[in-house]
């Protein structure tokens, strides 16, 4: 599946993610938002592919979220 999010030299600014896919802006809609009652969007970039495993990188920062703002639920998702 093309690799599209992926960090590339002079294109890892974490703008691909979210401009590219509908994914990550869907849960910023009022619709959502209302529904889940505010909600956080984390949109990861790994540095280079997925494949190098970053999850243990990805669970720290979604602890961090918990921690800082009082999280209750979390939903993950991801691409392809």
């Amino acid at each position: 599946h093309g690799n599209g999010e992926g960090g590339v030299d002079g294109v890892s600014n974490n703008y691909s993610q979210i401009a590219a896919n509908r994914l990550a802006v869907t849960y910023t809609t009022d619709e959502l938002q209302s529904a889940f009652k505010g909600a956080y969007v984390l949109a990861f970039q790994a540095p280079d592919y997925w494949y190098n495993d970053y999850t243990q990188q990805a669970k720290t920062i979604i602890d961090q979220a918990i921690a800082e703002f009082g999280i209750k639920e979390v939903f993950v998702s991801g691409l392809s």
